[in-house]
């Protein structure tokens, strides 16, 4: 567990730095934030899906991948992890699965994600 945090902190320095140095983040700090962001909210994610039925866990990792196969919904985890829990815990409260073709979708808007209902 300490050689984690001393990843973390190193990370973190040479994130800063690349940030100083050409105002980008680094991929690797991105995805770390990724699953972070999603494994902090895991109980609260667990509470919304009780009563759907749904697994917590299956429905975390599908969305890290959606997250992380859209440019825009990175950035959005990185710079507003709020707005991209917020849509993600309506998904889960509505009981909508990710993986389903045609049933919800994370959108991307400005700077916020949201969680938009799809329809044929």
């Amino acid at each position: 567990m300490e050689q984690q945090g001393e990843i973390n902190s190193l990370l973190a320095k040479v994130t800063d730095r690349q940030i100083k140095s050409t105002g980008e983040v680094p991929v690797k700090a991105k995805q770390l934030s990724i699953n972070l962001i999603v494994e902090r909210a895991r109980g609260e994610f667990e509470k919304a899906l009780a009563s759907t039925g749904m697994n917590a866990e299956r429905f975390m990792r599908i969305l890290i991948t959606e997250v992380k196969n859209s440019p825009k919904l990175t950035e959005i985890a990185f710079k507003n992890p709020t707005s991209l829990l917020g849509a993600c815990m309506e998904m889960a409260s509505l009981g909508l699965d990710p993986a389903i073709p045609n049933e919800v979708a994370l959108v991307p808007y400005g700077d916020n994600a949201t969680c938009q209902i799809e329809y044929k």
